[in-house]
């Protein structure tokens, strides 16, 4: 018979495994957390960088490597700075299917320090409406820039 559940857990989060969890403080609090995370996302996204023109994202029959979703975010990134003034803390939103462009946008919108807030592509727009008011969003309309046309 295979683990149980709690068995399961305790191997991946035992000490020496890649999921090892400990207590750290955070933010003042005590927390357990995975040993081996990156402490933020710019340290993700470098891991991410060194990893060059290995497939990253699989799309229908498109391949984007590691490099080409991180020139996708830098681009983007750079754009909602320098056209939309969009500043670290701010939020800018993503209603969006789950297209490799919106790992992209996540990416952009982190790596300059403003907060990703993921919508549901599929509300109607009053619900979107609200959502963006609610969460006090970036006042602007960007998409991301597409090197491929999806349909549906």
């Amino acid at each position: 018979m295979g683990m149980s559940w709690d068995e399961a857990v305790r191997a991946l989060t035992a000490p020496a495994t890649p999921f090892e969890i400990v207590e750290a403080d955070v933010a003042g609090r005590r927390l357990r957390v995975f040993r081996r995370t990156p402490p933020s996302l710019r340290a993700l996204f470098a891991t991410a960088r060194a990893r060059g023109e290995a497939i990253f994202l699989v799309y229908e029959d498109e391949r984007w490597s590691f490099a080409d979703v991180m020139a996708r975010a830098d681009g983007l990134g750079a754009a909602l700075v320098s056209r939309y003034g969009i500043a670290p803390g701010d939020r800018v939103a993503i209603a969006m299917r789950n297209y490799p462009e919106w790992v992209v946008a996540f990416a952009a919108i982190t790596s300059i320090g403003a907060i990703s807030v993921s919508l549901n592509a599929w509300w109607t727009s009053e619900e979107l409406d609200y959502a963006l008011r609610d969460t006090e969003t970036a006042p602007i309309e960007v998409m991301a820039a597409k090197a491929t046309t999806h349909s549906g």
